[in-house]
């Protein structure tokens, strides 16, 4: 007869669970991450390859349903295929733990750290990526420990978080059971914070403190996604965006700049509303970025971004280039058509081709692709001064979506150093600082998701590439290298 499941085990699995999401908003723990793994680890104690697999895979489930659950709002089913998936990196994690075990302690709190980080790599980059909620972000508004992530991006955050976690939990261990406790390795580790924070001080202070630049406002109209491809709100939608931003003007900004397919419809169907706004453009004689979905060819769609010059003329566009699979384009669309049957997808868009930087000197990165570290990279060493987010998160309602990408957006600034400039339609718009300090658009009450409004803010530019910028992941391979090594020990041990 199969074993009764443990009551204990429950526990351990729902409150890691419990601690990880209270790390992240709209709860905004954020300091419960560095103890939020402790429960999990010893749940995998002395567990079976296949029994830490399972276990690591619920509780991953279970925090990645707490974080994730705003998918619901596109498409139930997806959403729990997606935490499914994704749940299975806790499940893998758990499968090493317990290959790794037996490893003496001295190898494990580094080798431990090494596999989470490579398995986050993975999943950032897996299937075109899905990197949020990497144990890092959690920490987007410390400061000083973020700089690290202009050397190894979001994945030095993670392996310090989790190095912690493995630590915590063997001192745990040892006090418990009257063994001696690995003090030599508390010390060496709280040394290492110390370098971190020391390095973060330097470098805030360098990056927080270059002279401001142009003068830039973002719109945000809080279009609801239920009226956004609405034909018969078009008139309405561009009526109240041009009343904003004729608001906006009065703060004599040098660029206006509108969400992700903030025109309503499709220019080509609708050239009347496309002139009127560059009249418009033209009349107050400061440009304009917008985003738009454009064709080009026969049934090329692109979610696009277009900059009118102050004359109203089109001078640039930048067509996205990393699309959102299941909800810009369906993999292997002849075998997975019946999916369109639980999700919003239409026509596939088409992938741009090249990197634009516009004249202001900035790029564009539309939708979640501020969260994707080789587009970001790849603009930044094009030659872009700042970086212009447009998105429209306003398909996930008032959750905690928008500021779960506002996390990853913090930590792709300051690894890059780079300003982005936020134009979301439902928020979180604003400015987040090559230093990771944000700027952010607010109604009276401090809401900066599901509001309406404008800000102007004043951008840092920089022109200087940051170590992570110039060489990548290397870090997240030597995480890989380490791993590797672990597997080598663990084979002479058998």
């Amino acid at each position: 007869m199969p074993r009764p499941i443990s009551s204990k085990n429950i526990l351990l699995s729902l409150l890691s669970a419990f601690l990880l999401v209270f790390s992240y908003p709209n709860f905004n723990f954020s300091f419960l991450i560095w103890i939020g793994l402790v429960p999990f680890l010893f749940l995998l104690n002395g567990k079976t390859p296949k029994a830490a697999f399972l276990w690591g895979w619920l509780t991953g489930f279970l925090f990645f349903l707490g974080t994730h659950y705003w998918l619901i709002h596109v498409t139930l089913p997806g959403m729990i295929l997606v935490n499914i998936y994704l749940g299975s990196y806790f499940g893998l994690f758990g499968l090493g733990y317990s290959y790794f075990q037996k490893l003496p302690f001295k190898h494990k709190i580094l080798i431990l750290p090494s596999l989470w980080v490579a398995l986050e790599f993975i999943r950032d980059r897996l299937f075109t990526g899905f990197g949020w909620a990497c144990l890092g972000h959690s920490q987007y508004q410390v400061l000083n420990l973020i700089q690290i992530a202009d050397v190894t991006g979001v994945f030095g955050l993670s392996f310090l978080v989790v190095m912690l976690n493995v630590l915590i939990k063997e001192i745990f261990s040892k006090v418990t059971q009257k063994q001696p406790v690995p003090w030599a390795a508390a010390i060496g580790l709280g040394m290492v914070f110390g370098l971190v924070g020391v390095y973060g001080h330097f470098q805030f202070l360098e990056f927080n403190t270059k002279p401001l630049g142009a003068r830039v406002v973002v719109v945000q109209p809080n279009i609801p996604q239920s009226l956004k491809w609405n034909p018969e709100s078009w008139d309405g939608t561009q009526k109240k965006i041009l009343e904003l931003t004729q608001k906006a003007l009065a703060q004599k900004p040098e660029l206006l700049i509108w969400p992700e397919t903030s025109f309503p419809g499709f220019i080509w169907q609708s050239p009347d509303r496309y002139e009127e706004i560059k009249r418009f453009v033209a009349r107050h004689k400061v440009p304009l970025l917008l985003g738009t979905v454009t064709m080009h060819g026969a049934n090329q769609y692109y979610n696009s971004a277009i900059l009118l010059s102050e004359k109203g003329e089109e001078t640039a566009r930048y067509d996205k280039m990393h699309l959102v699979p299941f909800g810009e384009f369906l993999p292997f669309r002849p075998l997975l058509s019946w999916i369109a049957n639980f999700a919003p997808i239409g026509d596939d868009f088409s992938r741009g081709e090249r990197l634009t930087v516009f004249p202001q000197g900035f790029s564009t990165l539309i939708c979640f692709e501020d969260t994707v570290a080789p587009v970001v990279r790849a603009v930044t060493k094009a030659g872009a001064k700042y970086l212009v987010n447009m998105t429209n998160d306003g398909w996930f309602k008032d959750t905690n979506a928008p500021v779960l990408h506002l996390q990853a957006s913090v930590i792709q600034a300051v690894a890059n150093r780079r300003a982005i400039i936020r134009a979301a339609n439902t928020g979180v718009s604003g400015h987040v600082f090559p230093s990771g300090v944000t700027d952010l658009l607010r109604d009276p009450v401090g809401k900066s998701v599901m509001t309406e409004g404008f800000l102007l803010t004043q951008i840092k530019e920089n022109s200087q590439l940051s170590f992570y910028t110039r060489f990548g992941d290397i870090f997240a391979y030597l995480c890989f290298f380490a791993v590797g090594v672990g597997l080598i020990k663990r084979r002479k041990l058998l």
